[in-house]
């Protein structure tokens, strides 16, 4: 079950990846490989998100069943 530090890490990583995106985004075009590479962590991050959310779900399940 996710902790409450580790979503609190996710936030922060989400908002300085949104933060630096935005700021490259200013200055390189769109195809640029840095844009790429921040999007892909985007994509990761979004994917930890869903595997806490599961862990969570399961956590919950397994709690109500006790």
């Amino acid at each position: 079950m996710p902790e409450p530090d580790d979503i609190a890490v996710l936030e922060r990583r989400q908002k300085v990846l949104e933060d630096e995106i935005k700021k490259v985004l200013r200055h390189y075009p769109t195809d640029d490989p840095i844009i790429h590479d921040l999007m892909r962590g985007m994509l990761q991050l979004r994917d930890e998100w869903e595997k806490y959310k599961t862990l969570a779900s399961i956590g919950a399940r397994q709690h109500t069943r006790h």
